[in-house]
């Protein structure tokens, strides 16, 4: 039997594209975008959380504070006990608890998110030409390992 290790990042997408199948009325993610890179994450909030299960009722616990904006109703917790509760928008105006956590880690603004974005993907773009002479160079050995068999006399 073949044995194959997942990484932890797969192990999540994998979970969560299960939940997704199941089209169960409430949902709970115990900060799963924080296994994955964060593009892959991103992608995962954006079309899964946010896009498949829209019309479901999801709790995300998250680190990620650049979600917030987008979610429904934020519970600010801190040691067990609920400190802030509301809209973003409602936190945001009301300078409690989530303010200033907000203040103190911060959220990118737009423009910088998108820089980093487009940056991962000159660099993404720039391993996709390497692994792409690597496969020509593998190609190419493996063609002429192809024709030296050919010539291999029994």
């Amino acid at each position: 039997m073949l044995s194959v290790s997942l990484t932890r990042s797969i192990v999540i997408a994998v979970a969560i594209a299960r939940a997704c199948y199941q089209d169960a009325d409430v949902y709970l993610f115990d900060d799963p975008l924080s296994a994955v890179d964060p593009e892959v994450g991103n992608h995962i909030f954006q079309e899964c959380i946010c896009g498949i299960l829209k019309d479901k009722t999801r709790v995300l616990v998250t680190h990620g504070l650049h979600f917030l904006p987008q979610s429904d109703y934020v519970l600010c917790i801190d040691d067990g006990k609920v400190e802030d509760q509301g809209t973003h928008a409602e936190l945001m105006a009301r300078e409690g608890a989530f303010h200033a956590l907000m203040e103190k880690h911060g959220v990118q603004e737009q423009e910088e998110q998108e820089e980093e974005v487009e940056e991962g993907e000159a660099g993404q773009k720039k391993k996709d030409e390497d692994v792409k002479g690597e496969d020509e160079k593998e190609r190419r050995v493996t063609d002429d390992e192809m024709r030296d068999e050919g010539a291999v006399e029994w």
